[in-house]
């Protein structure tokens, strides 16, 4: 289809050679006037095609300038996302030396767990960022939780869990990827074949969750290479002070430890130990002294037990033991020498300091086929630790169920 200008000025230019040969055979025929006229509207058609060119290619040169123009826009637009990318790989790859900066002095859990949330809160800035990481049982538990610039662990992490939604972490778990709900993002972490746990961030917009994406993931692959170091992985259920396990392993693990145990008709035992007058060591020899104290006696008592026993910090001053196999007798015989072994020797509270006297009250218990579940053995054992202190204290007392 010609253009409408295209067509006007070839209409013009046909015009034009008309008037001309009209014109001609004017003059030919002797009528000078008319031979003018021919003439003049020729010249004027002529004119108005000339113009009507210029006018198109001035048109066709804008077009042409107007599309450069967009295609300018667009490399600048393209260039500045680029740039941005650029800078947002800048500030990841920062932050990652960071991270192996703190990993190549630091192996404890609570430091570099504070790191890792440090540096996604500094990429994101996000209203919540919480680490999962998987129990015994393959199941996910929020090992620390970053909100208002406050970082917390363990127990006092899950209190906060409502800060991030459970089920985006659950769901990323299972599916083994990522996972966007709404404003939350969450990446399950894995190493070397080894499935670690999940990160969740709460963006507080979900247009910026989408946009961080990338971000995360590759945050997340050098995030769960930090988390497969040995020391950390023993760090994550490790108590800092005392550096026996946390109470939270105790509670993952025993369930289903005595289940198996039950299972092949084993017994096993749990010692519950308190130490004495505890508040009093605080109270008079301050708190710095008390944490020296309840260091050595967990180093002392780790060290009374028998190979397949394990100890955990079960909360404050009282350390839980876990006896697989452990008939009663056997219980007591492993009590008395933890008893024993605190109170022989007291403790030096450092360089020239006093040497404070120590003893433990502690409870056992054997499970029983009448128990049906850890919390009764618990509270057994608990009775049994209540019964020592009523005693007169620094005694192990067995529990006896009253018939």
């Amino acid at each position: 289809m010609i253009r409408k200008p295209a067509f006007i000025s070839w209409a013009l230019g046909v015009a034009a050679l008309v008037s001309g040969v009209l014109a001609a055979y004017a003059g030919f025929r002797g009528a000078n006037l008319a031979s003018v006229g021919w003439i003049l509207n020729g010249v004027l058609a002529a004119c108005g095609a000339s113009a009507l060119r210029l006018a198109e290619r001035r048109g066709q040169e804008a077009s042409l300038a107007t599309a450069e123009a967009n295609a300018l826009k667009e490399r600048e637009q393209f260039l500045e996302g680029r740039v941005s990318s650029l800078h947002s790989e800048v500030e990841v790859l920062s932050a990652l030396r960071e991270l192996s900066r703190a990993l190549s002095s630091e192996t404890r859990f609570e430091p570099v767990a504070a790191e890792i949330l440090g540096i996604v809160d500094g990429l994101m800035s996000p209203e919540a960022v919480g680490l999962y990481l998987a129990g015994d049982g393959r199941e996910l538990k929020l090992a620390a939780l970053l909100t208002e610039g406050k970082t917390r662990f363990a127990d006092a992490a899950a209190e906060g869990a409502s800060a991030l939604p459970e089920k985006a972490a659950a769901t990323a778990w299972s599916a083994r990827r990522l996972h966007r709900e709404g404003d939350t993002l969450a990446v399950p972490l894995a190493a070397e074949g080894a499935e670690l746990g999940v990160l969740a961030v709460r963006l507080g917009d979900a247009a910026q969750a989408a946009a961080a994406e990338h971000i995360l993931r590759e945050l997340a692959k050098h995030l769960a290479m930090a988390l497969q170091h040995p020391a950390l992985r023993s760090a994550a259920v490790t108590d800092v002070l005392t550096g026996l396990y946390t109470k939270r392993h105790l509670l993952e693990r025993a369930p289903a430890l005595l289940t198996q145990l039950r299972s092949r008709g084993e017994r096993a035992a749990l010692l519950l130990a308190d130490l004495d007058h505890f508040k009093k060591i605080n109270d008079t020899y301050g708190h710095p002294a008390g944490d020296k104290v309840l260091r050595e006696v967990s180093k002392r008592l780790a060290a009374s037990i028998r190979g397949s026993d394990t100890a955990y910090r079960y909360g404050g001053e009282e350390i839980a033991c876990l006896l697989p196999t452990a008939t009663g007798s056997v219980a007591m015989r492993v009590a008395n020498r933890i008893r024993r072994q605190v109170a022989a020797t007291p403790v030096e509270t450092g360089p020239g300091g006093i040497a404070i006297p120590v003893t433990l009250s502690i409870g056992a218990a054997v499970l029983s086929p009448e128990m049906t579940s850890w919390g009764d053995l618990l509270s057994a054992a608990d009775q049994a630790l209540y019964q020592a202190k009523a005693a007169g204290r620094d005694r192990a007392v067995l529990f006896h169920e009253r018939r």
